[in-house]
């Protein structure tokens, strides 16, 4: 579950359930239901608001993506945004990916106005194929920590997704792990940046137990612990 300011005093709020665990939608039930996630300050926040719409329910059976190669489309044929990959709105990823294959578009057709239909579609291809299989890896990772979903785990899967679960953790309460986590999930920045030195330092020590003081501090200055 998640909640974001819109200015002038109002809020949006997003519940999530996985495999079967629905969402309520009467207010009496959505109470119940976040009070029993692990931290009770979203509960505590939407007790005390005043709703302004009805909710609105989403379902989705998962993501999934296309690959395509100039060799086996049509003439003059582009495929993007979710013909090409669709992702869950729970990751909010597909627009982004959608304007990125866009953007992709305008760079070759600025670098070579004069290219033909199969070496446009070559290049278009070529070049978004890594930011599909980017954001469709994040996506997947994710939703590979639930055991009912159905996928292929890579070796060290389980201390991977500890990893990236506590740096979310970690993002709640310290400005430049929430920086690194926003511009990994809006793919302004690779997920290696999720694995800086001070934010696998900030893992670690939460890991063995002992609490730092998770200050805002300008890059390259040390951090009393």
């Amino acid at each position: 579950a998640a909640i974001m300011g819109l200015g002038n005093g109002l809020w949006i709020g997003c519940m999530m359930g996985f495999h079967g665990d629905k969402c309520p939608t009467e207010r009496s039930g959505m109470l119940e239901w976040l009070q029993q996630l692990p931290r009770p300050h979203l509960h505590d926040i939407i007790k005390n608001a005043t709703p302004v719409s009805e909710p609105t329910i989403y379902t989705t059976k998962g993501d999934y993506k296309t690959l395509y190669n100039a060799s086996n489309l049509p003439d003059n044929l582009l495929v993007a945004g979710d013909a090409l990959s669709f992702f869950t709105p729970t990751y909010g990823q597909g627009m982004t990916v959608g304007i990125l294959e866009a953007q992709a578009l305008e760079e070759i057709l600025c670098t070579k106005q004069d290219i033909s239909a199969f070496e446009l579609q070559s290049q278009y291809y070529a070049r978004i194929q890594p930011l599909v299989d980017a954001a469709f890896s994040g996506a997947s990772l994710m939703d590979l920590r639930f055991a009912e979903t159905k996928g292929k785990r890579v070796p060290g899967f389980s201390l991977i997704i500890k990893y990236v679960l506590t740096v979310l953790e970690l993002a709640e309460s310290d400005k430049h792990t929430w920086e690194a986590v926003c511009s990994s999930a809006h793919m302004l920045a690779k997920g290696s940046v999720l694995f800086h030195p001070r934010i696998i330092g900030l893992v670690l020590l939460r890991w063995v137990g002992l609490r730092s003081r998770l200050v805002s501090l300008e890059p390259g200055t040390r951090e009393d612990l």
